[in-house]
């Protein structure tokens, strides 16, 4: 059964294609796409879903990643049907913020969608990259905020089995690390990874504010940051989905520090 990956980001497509399962991949510029040999990539733009009749030719299994980037609840209908209408069977879905109405309107077409909601990226944190590598510094507001920061690769895995195993319908799937960590306790261990010391200088909001908004953050982006951070309610929370779904326990933080250990040498 081939599987159409939308947004497409290499984790995915890697753990499907490492299951021996046929992998479509749909991208606004193909030629700047990077897959493992024999994925087909194919152009397309979830928010002109009249345009991917093509794309979905043959397709049973659907992933998606929304990214705000045009799909209304209008187009998300359109590209529903027109999914389900290709024989699209099984979905997951990766909200990029909120966008439950895909999820609505997947569902409404009458294919199985499991939701995947993860919870902090660990590779945010490649934002202190810079003043680590020049400063050996981070630079960072309230030291205490606590978060069960997820691996990408987890994200993926935990998307790769809901889609290649019955029984995850209708489930909303809360995708975290095994620990919850906080920011000094990120910036130490990377000292650790990294065999260097690191330093955490403390920032206040409005210094933190101010300090986002030189780096090109929205004003209403930095607000919301710092409120979450600020307030921390459920950041804290920690799940076993992915073991139950991979049989494995979730990835730690020194592993994905290792795993980008290049991005802050």
């Amino acid at each position: 059964m081939t599987t159409l990956v939308t947004g497409a980001t290499g984790n995915v497509v890697r753990e499907l294609v490492a299951a021996g399962e046929p992998v479509r991949a749909l991208t606004r510029d193909p030629a700047r796409a990077r897959f493992p040999a024999g994925v087909q990539v194919v152009r397309g733009d979830l928010g002109r879903p009249e345009g991917l009749r093509e794309a979905l030719r043959g397709v049973e299994r659907l992933h998606m990643i929304t990214l705000h980037d045009g799909e209304t609840a209008a187009a998300s209908r359109s590209f529903a049907e027109i999914a389900a209408e290709a024989g699209v069977r099984r979905a997951a879905v990766v909200p990029g913020g909120g966008e439950e109405h895909v999820i609505d309107a997947i569902r409404a077409a009458g294919i199985e969608c499991a939701h995947i909601e993860p919870w902090e990226y660990m590779v945010n944190t490649l934002w202190w990259a810079d003043t680590i590598r020049a400063e050996g510094v981070v630079r960072e507001p309230f030291p205490w905020f606590r978060s069960s920061m997820v691996h990408e690769a987890d994200i993926a895995a935990v998307a790769a089995a809901a889609l290649l195993r019955e029984g995850h319908e209708d489930r909303v799937y809360q995708v975290t690390g095994p620990e919850a960590i906080t920011r000094e306790q990120a910036v130490r261990t990377i000292g650790e990874v990294l065999g260097r010391e690191i330093r955490f200088v403390e920032l206040t909001r409005e210094q933190a504010r101010e300090e986002w908004a030189a780096a090109g953050t929205p004003p209403e982006a930095a607000d919301w940051l710092l409120d979450v951070r600020e307030d921390g309610e459920g950041m804290d929370l920690v799940t076993s989905d992915v073991e139950e779904l991979t049989g494995r326990p979730a990835r730690g933080y020194a592993r994905w520090v290792a795993d980008h250990a290049d991005d802050f040498r």
